[in-house]
C-alpha cells in the first residue's frame, strides 16, 4: 500500500476508516484495519508516488490498483505503469460520483481495466455506496486475474 495521506473526517463516509484513525497516517490506519481482520503480512509505504520515485516503489508488481483522488495523480499512475511497466497490469477508476451512471469495468489495453462510469459530477459529491462498488469491482477484477496469471 502507497499513500501520502492522513485520514480526515471527510473520508469516513466513503473509505474504511474510523474516527480512531483520524490523523494517522492512511496506510498506517489501513495496515491496522487489515491485520484487525486477518494475519496478513502489509507493506505500507507512507509517500506520495512521484516520477522520482515511482519505479523503486513499483517495480516487481504485476498488478497495480489506482485509488487516487486527485485526476492528475491518476493520470500519471496510469501512464506511467503503461510505459515503463510493459509486463504489469494496472486497473483504475473513473467517474464516482453524483448518484446516476453504471458502474462498469472494461479492460481499455492488454495492461489496462478502467472500472466507473467516467462521468464527474460533483454537484452533490462522492457517494459512499458507488465508491464501494468501485472498489468491489476493482478488489474482484486483482483477484480473477491473478488466478488467471497463477
Amino acid at each position: 500500500m502507497v499513500d501520502f495521506d492522513i485520514v480526515e473526517q471527510s473520508n469516513l463516509n466513503r473509505q474504511y476508516y474510523f474516527k480512531k484513525h483520524l490523523g494517522m497516517p492512511k496506510v498506517k490506519a489501513l495496515k491496522s484495519v487489515l491485520t484487525e481482520i486477518d494475519d496478513v503480512c502489509v507493506d505500507d509505504i507512507n509517500q506520495k508516488i512521484t516520477q522520482e520515485n515511482a519505479k523503486e516503489i513499483l517495480s516487481g508488481f504485476d498488478i497495480i490498483c489506482e485509488a487516487f483522488d486527485d485526476a492528475s495523480q491518476k493520470a500519471f499512475l496510469t501512464n506511467y505503469v503503461l510505459l515503463s511497466f510493459k509486463n504489469s497490469l494496472i486497473i483504475a477508476s473513473s467517474g464516482m460520483s453524483g448518484l446516476d451512471g453504471d458502474i462498469k469495468t472494461k479492460k481499455i489495453n492488454e495492461n489496462f481495466y478502467l472500472c466507473g462510469d467516467g462521468v464527474s459530477d460533483m454537484s452533490i459529491g462522492v457517494m459512499s455506496p458507488r465508491v464501494s462498488i468501485c472498489a468491489g469491482n476493482m478488489a474482484n477484477l486483482i483477484l480473477k486475474l491473478s488466478l488467471e496469471r497463477g
